[in-house]
């Protein structure tokens, strides 16, 4: 883990800041939205997306599933999985490197703090578990056992219990990064004057 904290912390700059920014935006919208993948998958659904309801029970597992499986979207299903789950990825290396720009600008990079650039990392494997636990469900449906239903629903809770903070971390490290980032810009410029 240390080094995946010294990437961030040290070689995410410039171009590859740039482009851990922009994939997730990428991504989500050519993939999931452009291709109608998303769309597609949350309307089989008939209700809410599990995706998008944290700690859903196993009897809403059971209902969203079997529209799944009822409207012949099992393979939509499975798509939309992977396809989330690369999007999850995606998003949590933005979150953790717009945290280690922070980190770095207050020089705090090198301290205890410089850990929290992992927290996005939790994200990453409770999606994993929303998305392999949805998938094992949809493929039993409907013997699926209902823990199976019950634990995805706590995945997907603490999925958003995970992404709040990073956010709010991310969005911190972004203004402080700007912030510090610009001082120092506009304190060079009056030197060389």
């Amino acid at each position: 883990m240390a080094h995946l904290e010294d990437y961030f912390l040290n070689r995410v700059r410039g171009w590859r800041m740039a482009a851990f920014l922009v994939a997730p935006v990428a991504w989500f919208q050519i993939v999931l939205l452009f291709s109608g993948l998303y769309q597609t998958y949350t309307l089989a659904q008939s209700g809410p997306p599990l995706e998008e309801t944290p700690f859903f029970s196993a009897g809403i597992a059971v209902e969203r599933l079997g529209a799944i499986a009822d409207a012949g979207r099992t393979d939509t299903a499975y798509l939309f999985y992977v396809a989330d789950f690369v999007s999850a990825i995606l998003l949590a290396a933005a979150l953790a490197a717009l945290i280690a720009f922070g980190l770095r600008a207050a020089h705090a990079a090198g301290g205890k703090l410089r850990h929290v650039v992992l927290l996005p990392l939790g994200v990453i494997v409770a999606e994993l578990a929303e998305n392999a636990l949805l998938a094992v469900a949809l493929a039993t449906y409907p013997d699926f056992p209902p823990l199976l239903g019950t634990a995805a629903g706590i995945a997907t809770g603490l999925k958003f219990v995970l992404i709040v903070p990073s956010a709010l971390l991310a969005l911190g490290g972004l203004v402080v990064g700007g912030l510090l980032s610009a001082k120092r810009v506009l304190a060079i410029g009056q030197r060389d004057e």
